[in-house]
């Protein structure tokens, strides 16, 4: 088990969606970039919806799956919004707190997206997790990273995450 401290500062930048969820996020600012899984990863904070919730306690294998689009240059939907193509989304068991900072254990599984930029991550044990979304590198996207807990009921509808311009 990898018991990473993250190391991040909360700057507010953009906005993004999980499934139903509009997602506030904040920019990382690591004082350790290279030893940090999250350097530079800004983390989802609040949402406006909840799908699937599970009962407190619930430790059910689940799986997860949406797409990940960016901003474009114009206004966006969901139909016109760039797809993330080779965009990785990586799990992680969230371990708890040091202060405000999550801890995490060993990646439990990576997906890439796809030309449309969905991905459909496999049933994977219940629990906490941070969920790391990273665009393909020298994108002009930035990478977040999202606190969810998985169940049999978070596959119930699509993550929609949106990742901000650099």
């Amino acid at each position: 088990m990898q018991n990473i401290r993250l190391g991040l500062k909360a700057l507010p930048i953009a906005a993004a969606m999980v499934g139903a969820m509009t997602l506030a996020a904040c920019q990382g600012d690591s004082t350790n970039p290279t030893t940090d899984v999250l350097a530079g990863v800004a983390h989802v904070t609040s949402n406006d919806t909840t799908i699937g919730t599970p009962p407190v306690g619930t430790t059910t294998p689940g799986s997860f799956h949406g797409f990940v689009i960016g901003h474009g240059t114009g206004v966006d939907t969901i139909t016109t919004a760039p797809r993330m193509v080779g965009a990785t989304i990586t799990a992680y068991p969230h371990l708890g707190f040091d202060g405000d900072t999550p801890r995490i254990g060993d990646p439990v599984g990576t997906v890439t997206a796809d030309a449309a930029g969905a991905f459909q991550f496999p049933e994977i044990p219940g629990g906490p997790y941070v969920v790391i979304v990273r665009p393909p590198a020298a994108s002009g996207y930035h990478s977040v990273y999202i606190l969810a807990t998985i169940s049999n009921v978070s596959n119930s509808g699509n993550w929609w995450v949106v990742l901000s311009q650099e």
